[in-house]
């Protein structure tokens, strides 16, 4: 009897390889070059005071057990309220109100809304800005004014932040992923409906 399994195999790569060659290929977002200065940049978008929207979140602990949550964010100056789910149904909130959070609601705030940073000094590098006030640092490309990455004094040490996935929002090119790393702990942000909030 004909062993039939080396050509269910053959078979089966074949048409997986024609599958994948036939797939659509996902053109990269070209973010364009900012043709103003980076004082006018800011100005532009000080006109954001916030944003709401909802978010995936993944958060790793230092015993690297990972816990997962959809959220509803809203977000301005000085505040900032999370709303998490699981399902769908209600599994708790991050308001103002609770000291034992201030570092972290601090961090996602200003990750959120990066571009709020009041008193600053800014230092021209060869790739890149490097805007800085006496507790944060934060570092935007030098063509596209994207934000790259952040950083962060809290009373628990020193918060970092990294940013990916930019898609056009409003004024800005905005990073609809986010990851926290701070005291141990890894957070991941995915952005999903996002709405900027003009003061």
């Amino acid at each position: 009897m004909t062993n039939l399994k080396p050509f269910l195999f053959n078979g089966i790569f074949i048409f997986l390889f024609f599958i994948a060659a036939c797939a659509p290929k996902v053109k990269p977002v070209e973010i364009p070059e900012y043709k103003g200065t980076l004082e006018s940049f800011l100005a532009e978008n000080a006109v954001w005071e916030g944003l709401s929207g909802s978010f995936n979140l993944n958060l790793t602990r230092p015993d690297r057990q990972v816990q997962s949550a959809d959220a509803f964010i809203d977000t301005g100056p000085g505040r900032l309220e999370m709303r998490f789910y699981k399902l769908g149904f209600p599994a708790g909130e991050l308001v103002e109100g609770d000291p034992r959070y201030d570092d972290l609601k601090e961090a996602i705030r200003s990750g959120l809304i990066w571009w709020q940073m009041g008193d600053f000094r800014a230092t021209s590098l060869e790739h890149e800005y490097l805007i800085e006030t006496e507790t944060r640092s934060l570092v935007l490309d030098r063509k596209t004014l994207v934000p790259l990455s952040q950083s962060l004094i809290s009373s628990r040490g020193i918060v970092n932040i990294s940013y990916s996935d930019y898609r056009r929002l409003e004024t800005l090119w905005y990073p609809y992923k986010m990851e926290i790393k701070y005291s141990g702990y890894e957070l991941e942000l995915t952005g999903g409906k996002i709405e900027l909030k003009h003061n």
